[in-house]
């Protein structure tokens, strides 16, 4: 769904567009494009100045938005999801483990939460409470992506 929109202001507009000449749909799905900085839970302002409105706008359509959260974290200082899992300890641990595992993903330096732990667990789900991000979320349930050459060390 993302592809005909992508470059465009009003999604909204361009949803309603794209389903005269389709199947309509219901769910529309974002993954990397309303991100800041490729970090989960936050919009990128530019292209979506008013989220809320926007889902407002696709509801009274009969629509529903969803975002894709994968299973891994951008390392990044001024990344408040970041910084509150480096602090909560929640990340895995590397094979010695001493600090965080830390690899290459799509937003480039990230680190994964450890969800065999239910502290861990509990935390995570924490950070998807409606309170906290008001959007539908779609958690990708695969097995950790890591691009980098060491991701081998991550999966041994």
């Amino acid at each position: 769904m993302q592809q005909p929109c992508i470059g465009r202001r009003d999604w909204v507009e361009c949803v309603e567009e794209w389903c005269v000449y389709c199947v309509h749909r219901i769910v529309i799905v974002f993954e990397i494009a309303p991100l800041y900085l490729h970090r989960y839970f936050t919009w990128d302002t530019a292209k979506f100045p008013s989220p809320e409105a926007m889902q407002d706008r696709l509801a009274a359509k009969g629509r529903k938005m969803v975002t894709i959260i994968d299973p891994h974290i951008k390392r990044d200082g001024n990344y408040h999801i970041h910084t509150e899992a480096e602090s909560s300890d929640v990340y895995v641990k590397r094979s010695d483990g001493g600090s965080a595992y830390e690899g290459w993903c799509w937003p480039g330096s990230s680190s994964w939460i450890d969800f065999l732990s239910p502290p861990n667990r509990r935390w995570w789900a924490e950070q998807l409470s409606p309170d906290k991000y008001q959007v539908s979320i779609f958690l990708l349930p695969s097995c950790p992506t890591a691009l980098s050459t060491e991701a081998k060390i991550f999966l041994e």
